[in-house]
């Protein structure tokens, strides 16, 4: 009997060690890309004490996660449309936002992933929310950010702002008056 349950607990365990091992090696396609997010979140979050190599060390690291040819599109409320094309354009921004603001916290919330035909390329659907420690106020904005599988990684190879219905709604209306100030 005792001998039986040794053997029971023996495979339950190795069963469990299996299964731990199948997920470290293979982890699911959507835990890699929310994963990937969270990181990126981390490294674009800095405090105000980050000395110049951590925040080219971070910058660095942060680019390292989009490919060499992506683009980001981005409208934001007050700053107007931006746009920046290519890894070594956007290393640039992200070092001059760190020249610029003191330090500030990012965080992705309400990830949604959706993965496309062929399941090489997915997209997450997320909100962005981005504080600058002392400041009361703080932005909040959703994102689509189209990934790439590269090899075991899945790389950013698109961002953009998504236009929420008020944004729409406006544009239209300022399109409809402006037809009849014609």
């Amino acid at each position: 009997m005792r001998r039986s349950l040794g053997i029971l607990l023996l495979v339950a365990g190795l069963a469990g060690l299996g299964l731990w091992a199948w997920r470290y090696f293979f982890p699911n396609p959507e835990q890699v890309i929310r994963s990937g997010l969270r990181r990126m979140a981390q490294l674009a979050s800095f405090r105000a004490n980050e000395g110049p190599l951590a925040k080219l060390g971070n910058a660095q690291e942060l680019a390292s996660l989009f490919t060499g040819t992506v683009e980001v599109k981005v409208d934001l409320p007050g700053h107007g449309p931006m746009r920046v094309a290519g890894r070594d354009e956007l290393m640039k921004s992200l070092l001059a936002i760190r020249q610029r603001v003191s330090a500030l916290r990012v965080d992705f919330l309400d990830v949604n992933v959706q993965f496309e035909a062929g399941g090489d390329t997915a997209i997450a659907n997320l909100t962005l929310k981005a504080a600058v420690p002392g400041e009361r106020d703080f932005a909040v904005e959703e994102f689509n950010f189209h990934l790439r599988r590269s090899g075991r990684r899945w790389l950013v190879e698109l961002v953009e702002t998504v236009k929420t219905l008020s944004e729409r709604s406006r544009e239209r209306g300022d399109r409809l008056t402006a037809g009849f100030a014609a």
